[in-house]
Parts: C-alpha cells; structure tokens; sequence
C-alpha cells in the first residue's frame, strides 16, 4: 500500500478540537485502518498572526505528534502560477501588489487550452480569491470569467 497523505484546509484557527489535536486523531485512525505512514499537512488560506497557524506540533505529557504547517500567505506565488493544478490557490500567495498577483492569475487561466479546465479553474479561483481580496478587485482581473465566478461565489 501507498503511504497516506492528508491535507487539512483551514480558513480559521480556533476550532471547537484543536487542529493539533485533531491531526493527532486522524493520524492515529488512518495507521490503525490502513496501517501504512501518513504524512500530514494543514494548509492555512488566510492570513493570521494566531500562534495555531505557526504550530507544527501536538505535545501533552504522554504524546507527541508532528504534522506540516503551510501558510499560504508566506507561499511564492511562482510554483502555483506555473501549474493549472495549483493555480486556484495562487491568489492566497504572497504579495507586496494584490493588482499585480491578480493580472498574472488571469494571464495564467488564459493561456489554459481547454475551455471547460479553463472556466473551472476560473471558478475555483473566484471562490479562493475570496478570501483574500475585495470583490470588486477579482472582478477586474478576472472579467472574462465574470459569469462563472458570480455563480461559484456571491461576489
């Protein structure tokens, strides 16, 4: 069996379980039902200071468990900009020019061939960028995909 990857995706860091402690749990149930190695990553969209988001590991007196820590606001936008795959979470990248990092974005989708890929990465995009930036800013970067966006996200 291939080794388990898994990915958690957070928008917030207080949670009702502590995302330390809920890797933990995970962990722990994945190597007892699948019994091969997890590696584990939380993936923080939104730029924070909370001390969660800069925490990698779960300690109590008994236990210590390790997961990977992703800030995407810390992320060069270069690797996401260069892959289709990666590309919705490029707008989350880091950025001293928000318009910059936008134009570059819409650049990218353009030159995706395939015009179903294209209008579902746009999408994807308009729901990501989101979280980050005005509504009014993603539109005038993304007006091609204007229709796909507004349906996938109330902007």
């Amino acid at each position: 069996m291939l080794p388990i990857l898994h990915i958690e995706f957070q928008t917030i860091t207080r949670t009702k379980t502590p995302i330390s402690f809920r890797m933990l749990d995970y962990s722990v149930r994945l190597i007892r039902q699948y019994k091969v190695p997890v590696t584990q990553v939380v993936i923080f969209l939104q730029q924070t200071n909370d001390e969660i988001a800069f925490t990698e590991e779960y300690c109590s007196e008994t236990t210590t468990h390790r997961d990977r820590v992703l800030r995407m606001w810390e992320q060069d936008s270069v690797q996401f900009l260069n892959n289709p795959a990666l590309l919705p979470l490029a707008p989350l990248t880091q950025t001293n020019s928000p318009q910059a990092l936008l134009s570059q974005v819409a650049q990218s989708v353009a030159r995706i061939s395939d015009r179903e890929t294209r209008q579902n990465i746009a999408a994807y995009i308009g729901i990501l960028a989101g979280l980050k930036f005005e509504k009014n800013l993603i539109r005038q970067f993304l007006s091609e995909f204007k229709f796909l966006i507004k349906n996938s996200y109330k902007l």
